[in-house]
């Protein structure tokens, strides 16, 4: 299976900025971004890695999501969910897409409106700091500590460090 998302290509970049060498920086940059589109695109997946290797073959009809007509949330739940994780994500879309619980709806939007202070601040777009989907897991879940958020899927280190502080506090607040 191969799960692939643009914060793999935005997480992966961030240490490309250590590179010296530019030809090489950019080169990694363009497949990195390249392997993203592949896993993004549609049409048989199955038959666009295996031409990445320059191997052809026909459709699969049958190994992948788009060949089945399924989601990714169908190939691999409930196997593919661990207890107390969220769903894992696929190319087809955000399984995280529900609306926070009643209860959680305040704390949810203190969050999105933290992301939003941020996101101006930085003159990036909103989900570039965070998903909808990694704020409802955080509203779910309210984490007290670094190392707490760094179980919510979408939070990497890089993350954490440049914004944990500020979601900690909004969480705190609530």
């Amino acid at each position: 299976m191969l799960f692939y998302s643009w914060a793999d290509v935005v997480g992966y970049d961030a240490f490309l900025d250590a590179v010296d060498d530019t030809e090489l920086r950019e080169e990694t940059r363009r497949k990195t971004t390249e392997m993203f589109r592949l896993a993004d695109r549609r049409g048989c997946r199955h038959q666009a890695l295996v031409r990445y290797f320059d191997e052809p073959m026909e459709a699969c009809g049958a190994s992948c999501d788009f060949c089945r007509g399924e989601s990714i949330d169908t190939l691999v739940a409930p196997a593919g969910r661990l207890p107390g994780r969220a769903a894992p994500r696929g190319a087809l879309g955000d399984l995280m897409a529900a609306p926070p619980p009643v209860g959680d709806r305040g704390r949810f939007e203190r969050l999105r409106a933290t992301r939003k202070r941020l996101a101006d601040a930085e003159g990036v777009p909103a989900y570039i700091v965070f998903s909808d989907a990694v704020l409802r897991q955080m509203a779910e879940r309210v984490p007290r500590t670094r190392s707490e958020l760094l179980l919510i899927s979408g939070i990497g280190p890089v993350k954490a460090e440049r914004y944990g502080e500020a979601f900690l506090e909004a969480l705190r607040e609530g």
